[in-house]
């Protein structure tokens, strides 16, 4: 709880600087949703989020670098006040299905901004909205906890009367995830709320309430409660963007999915990155066999395949992935 007041202190006087020396910053998630909590500093953050119009990332790179923070890709972390900032140009997240189905729907949201506890954040229908997306695009990797969950509905709770529903619900539809949604609200209302703070109908035949609370549950807070769930994202991931679920894709994943690793240990030269594709397969094999075997093994490729199906099949009953 400390190490969160410090570092809640930390950003708001970061963020008042940027904004003094001309930075237009937009904040998204924790320091916007923790408004909603009876004490802000209760609500437990490892990281912040901004977006930045792309004329301004050179900018915010340098004033981020004259402060003591170090880059790696879109994140920054000063070791000194614990920050780890991560900073994106636009909204749509990850890569496949759940970019595109954001790249059109929050199109024009800069033009929609508001101010909460005075920092400058999306429009309260579009944060609603991402809040949603976000929490989605964590379900279908290794999963999203109960904190997301309470974000969503403490967030309606809050801000309720000034979200466009009709707006929302467009938008929710759109990206064709109207059956995950309408499944956190009925958990929500369920499990954390004395009074429905919206109207869904329980017994829709894609609602699985218990069903998705237990796996919420077993994603822990962050959906990394063990290194089997983790290696099971891959799968569900390819499932839900309709490509082959198996044990080779984790082994094995694609140029997009592996894109990151390679730029860490690689310079700023802009010429492709495929021929060392190869080798960090093979370390990845070679770091998966080790942790599945001898006493302290820490992943059971068993096990993976296990949640992953299991997670599948769940998607499949919430209409996210075609029977």
């Amino acid at each position: 709880f400390g190490n969160q007041v410090v570092k809640n202190t930390a950003f708001r006087e970061l963020y008042n600087e940027a904004q003094a020396d001309g930075l237009d910053l937009i904040v998204l998630k924790g320091p916007v949703c923790s408004v909603c909590y009876n004490n802000p500093d209760y609500r437990l953050s490892s990281d912040f989020d901004i977006v930045v119009a792309d004329s301004q990332r050179k900018k915010l790179d340098d004033f981020l670098s004259g402060r003591g923070f170090q880059q790696n890709k879109n994140a920054y972390f000063n070791h000194q006040s614990g920050l780890y900032i991560e900073v994106d140009t636009r909204l749509a997240e990850g890569e496949g299905i759940i970019r595109e189905m954001a790249e059109s729907a929050f199109d024009g949201f800069r033009e929609r901004c508001v101010l909460i506890d005075s920092y400058k954040t999306l429009g309260y229908t579009d944060c609603f909205v991402y809040l949603v997306y976000h929490a989605f695009k964590h379900f279908v990797g290794s999963g999203f906890g109960i904190r997301q969950l309470a974000d969503i509905g403490l967030f309606i709770r809050k801000f309720g009367q000034k979200i466009d529903y009709d707006n929302a619900e467009e938008m929710i539809v759109a990206m064709g995830i109207k059956t995950f949604y309408d499944n956190v609200i009925v958990c929500f209302n369920k499990y954390l709320s004395d009074n429905p703070i919206l109207n869904v109908d329980e017994k829709a035949e894609y609602i699985c309430s218990e069903e998705f609370v237990c796996d919420l549950l077993s994603a822990g807070v962050f959906g990394k409660s063990s290194e089997d769930r983790l290696h099971s994202a891959n799968l569900v991931l390819n499932a839900v963007n309709k490509k082959q679920a198996g044990l080779l894709r984790t082994l094995f994943p694609s140029y997009n999915t592996m894109k990151s690793c390679l730029r860490a240990v690689m310079t700023k030269r802009k010429r492709s990155r495929r021929f060392l594709l190869p080798f960090f397969w093979i370390i990845r094999l070679f770091e998966y066999i080790i942790n599945s075997i001898g006493k302290n093994k820490k992943v059971s490729p068993a096990k993976s395949i296990e949640i992953a199906n299991s997670r599948i099949e769940l998607m499949k009953k919430m209409n996210i992935i075609e029977q």
